[in-house]
């Protein structure tokens, strides 16, 4: 069993790896923090919708919001469980790769 000092360190270290790869705090408390990641729009599309029709095209350049978002639990074992909404299988795996 960890103490709340020692399960603190192992979130902030954590928490400093996913911010260095474009993730935001939105809240944290001693166990816990909620990151959040916005979306970009898709390029592909941007690039169809510009040239066949521009003004949806320019709407939905500056309209397009997403979200990601990635809740990090400590336990007092001392591990680190994520539960994330918004990514693919492929973008999770990613993420335990920080």
């Amino acid at each position: 069993m960890k103490s709340i000092e020692e399960m603190r360190l192992i979130l902030d270290k954590d928490i400093f790896k996913h911010v260095n790869h474009g993730w935001r705090v939105a809240t944290k408390s001693d166990t816990k923090c909620l990151m959040i990641k916005e979306k970009k729009a898709k390029g592909f599309l941007l690039i169809i919708l510009l040239l066949l029709f521009i003004l949806p095209g320019i709407f939905y350049l500056f309209m397009y919001k997403g979200r990601s978002t990635v809740m990090i639990e400590v336990t007092q074992d001392g591990n680190i469980k994520y539960f994330v909404t918004g990514l693919s299988d492929h973008e999770k795996s990613e993420l335990m790769w920080y």
